[in-house]
């Protein structure tokens, strides 16, 4: 069942390297929950076109959960965990997203979904199984920026930036380290080789490794999908095809489908078709979808004085 590649080219040419999208304004969309269970929790994100990358901040989830008679406990120590999320909103409103790869071992953190209507956000925040948080279903609000988070913004076009707690110190939560809060939307054009992907313990993996190819303005890709469930699919696709600003499209017998590569992510659209097996029947299978780089999380640090 394993699907054997074929080479073709995209003919799309490289032009200036960059695309429509690229060149599309972005904007965010600052996103809190204002009562309930989870008042508080923020979804804070920037847009380009459909496609955007941000964070979650949950307030009730504390990693070191210290009590008062904990040895360790400070009660002037606070902190807030940002969770980097990534994705797709359709013209419908429907949000698509997951979170990172966790950099040990490449596990899924969690999935984002929902719908946004009329400044509203039904959001639904799934963490893998060995994810991080909590299941959580949210009513959120669209809030508009304040001007010291627009000027802040304004200074990283193509960024997305960490606008949030800006009296707070942002650093790895695992090390301690100080982290950027300027994180690039976009992958350079002549990027380096970089995989891309997730598992979900042993049911679900999705991968693909992108480099630079042989030629200038090609990238070289291997599309490896396994998933087992009511059916087992293994779908193993290599390929060689023209790069269109941070795209690409590539077409596997009679399935086509088309990479959007990003600084931290990648995204796969079907155009048409699924993949089949090698005897030729479809598989009924897509490899849609949004595939997180391996990240570390990070959080906001304060201590009151």
């Amino acid at each position: 069942m394993t699907l054997a590649a074929a080479v073709m080219f995209f003919a799309a040419a490289c032009g200036s390297g960059k695309t429509a999208k690229q060149d599309a304004e972005m904007q965010y969309d600052y996103w809190v929950c204002p009562q309930g269970d989870h008042k508080g929790a923020v979804i804070f994100l920037a847009r380009i076109g459909n496609v955007f990358r941000g964070e979650y901040i949950d307030p009730d989830y504390d990693p070191v959960s210290y009590s008062d008679d904990d040895p360790n406990y400070d009660p002037n120590y606070q902190e807030y965990i940002s969770i980097p999320i990534m994705g797709t909103i359709d013209g419908e409103g429907n949000v698509t997203g997951v979170s990172a790869a966790s950099r040990s071992d490449g596990s899924l953190i969690g999935e984002l979904s929902g719908k946004i209507s009329g400044g509203k956000f039904h959001a639904i925040w799934l963490p893998a199984p060995s994810g991080f948080g909590e299941y959580r279903e949210m009513d959120l609000q669209l809030e508009k920026l304040s001007p010291e988070m627009e000027e802040q913004t304004g200074k990283h076009p193509n960024t997305f930036y960490n606008a949030l707690h800006h009296d707070y110190a942002f650093v790895s939560l695992f090390s301690g380290e100080d982290r950027s809060r300027a994180i690039p939307f976009f992958a350079e054009t002549a990027f380096p080789a970089k995989s891309y992907g997730y598992n979900i313990g042993e049911f679900v993996s999705r991968q693909i490794h992108i480099a630079a190819g042989a030629k200038q303005g090609e990238v070289d890709f291997h599309l490896r999908i396994e998933e087992s469930g009511q059916q087992w699919v293994k779908i193993d696709v290599r390929g060689i095809a023209r790069l269109n600003g941070n795209r690409f499209r590539y077409e596997e017998k009679t399935y086509e489908f088309e990479v959007e590569i990003y600084h931290d992510f990648a995204v796969i659209k079907t155009i048409s078709g699924f993949l089949q097996y090698d005897n030729g029947l479809s598989t009924g299978f897509t490899a849609d979808g949004v595939y997180p780089a391996k990240m570390e999380l990070s959080t906001y640090v304060k201590y009151e004085i």
